[in-house]
């Protein structure tokens, strides 16, 4: 019998203290991790295609735009890669989300309850901070998830057997994948769970509320009306009026993350039940610390990166007549260090062109700049090509 294709997408930004982890344990089950970096400002992509190069299975490409537009940009990342990949299965990840499966074997069984042309759901399994907690490398410590949530969050797994479906919209986080309109058929997958770290740290807690909200207005200047990412929306109210998180807000928030009826403005509540559970994650730091970026300097990289982004996802207004899809190409030269580049054929030499210019993304990288030369066919104006 053929093993299935199983595949996993993410979106990830700013997330070096525990990116190493996630991509070293989801790329053991999958047969591909394709990564959207959002424009971090920190490690993030750095590590990543140091993964990319050891593993063999990962891929990294990127998206700098500003704003939190993550449906939209995750739905063009799933038909880009089912176009290439064919995959029988997709499943969307965010940096600090494990597959709760302890081999291959498991994930195929759980995913093969999925019906053709549907989805299946996998449930947040929250895992929380504690006095006990130790700082840095993460998710290593945590040893304890809330036994209930108050909000059961779930994520999307989709069934495709090789379609390629371009008419299939993924919605906001990932949560659900409609088409039409209508959300697909959906199966929970109890034995499937996603091992969830969202509150990690200080640093880490302040450096997302603050660079998330801000995105969340740029992409929608009433989200505070329409609570759209309200758990972000309440953190940046209690971070600009000061003084910023406590250690016992860290373990509140973290108690009770993502639920609405909670906010720092109100009268702590009682902590949930919690039960011992330690996730059975088998990968180490290897390239990274475990550290998060000071806040202050990752907000001001942000912004920075954001007044002066010129990375769309694909990239067609150079060229007249002609559509380049530059993150890719990008990619191959970031993950092979290349030193020339080629572009052979009667073309726009825009190939040439982003090679020779030092990126954002090769910078994150350190990658030596490449000196090159575009050379235009004497003939293009004639024959068009």
């Amino acid at each position: 019998m053929r093993h299935p294709t199983i595949i996993g997408l993410g979106m990830v930004k700013n997330e070096q203290d525990i990116i190493e982890p996630m991509i070293r344990h989801n790329a053991s089950l999958l047969d591909a991790l394709i990564l959207l970096d959002n424009g971090s400002v920190d490690d993030t992509k750095s590590i990543a295609l140091a993964l990319a190069r050891e593993l063999g299975n990962v891929v990294v490409t990127n998206c700098s735009g500003f704003g939190y537009t993550q449906g939209e940009r995750m739905t063009r990342l799933l038909h880009a890669a089912q176009s290439a990949y064919f995959a029988d299965y997709v499943l969307f990840l965010d940096a600090d989300e494990f597959i709760g499966a302890t081999s291959r074997a498991a994930l195929e069984a759980s995913v093969a309850l999925i019906p053709f042309g549907g989805a299946g759901a996998m449930e947040w399994r929250n895992y929380v901070l504690r006095e006990d907690t130790p700082c840095g490398q993460p998710p290593f410590g945590f040893t304890h998830r809330r036994s209930v949530e108050n909000i059961q969050a779930v994520k999307s797994i989709l069934r495709l057997d090789g379609a390629v479906r371009s008419d299939l919209v993924v919605g906001r986080g990932s949560h659900n994948v409609s088409h039409n309109g209508d959300p697909l058929p959906t199966v929970m997958l109890p034995d499937l769970p996603l091992w969830h770290f969202p509150v990690r740290s200080a640093a880490q807690l302040t450096a997302k509320a603050l660079v998330g909200w801000l995105a969340c207005l740029a992409a929608n200047p009433r989200a505070a009306q329409q609570r759209e990412s309200y758990h972000w929306g309440d953190m940046y109210a209690r971070i600009t009026a000061g003084p910023g998180f406590s250690g016992q807000d860290l373990r509140t928030l973290s108690m009770n993350y993502g639920d609405l009826t909670y906010s720092l403005g109100l009268p702590q509540p009682p902590d949930p039940p919690l039960v011992r559970d330690v996730p059975a994650i088998n990968a180490m730091h290897r390239v990274s610390s475990g550290e998060f970026l000071d806040p202050l300097t990752l907000v001001a990289r942000s912004w920075e990166a954001a007044l002066s982004a010129r990375d769309p996802l694909f990239a067609s207004g150079d060229v007249p007549d002609a559509v380049v899809d530059i993150p890719p190409f990008r990619y191959l030269m970031e993950k092979h260090d290349l030193k020339s580049v080629l572009d052979v054929g009667c073309g726009t030499g825009i190939f040439c062109a982003e090679g020779g210019r030092k990126t954002a993304g090769m910078d994150a990288c350190g990658t030596e700049r490449i000196s090159s030369e575009t050379r235009r066919c004497p003939r293009t104006d004639q024959c068009g090509d």
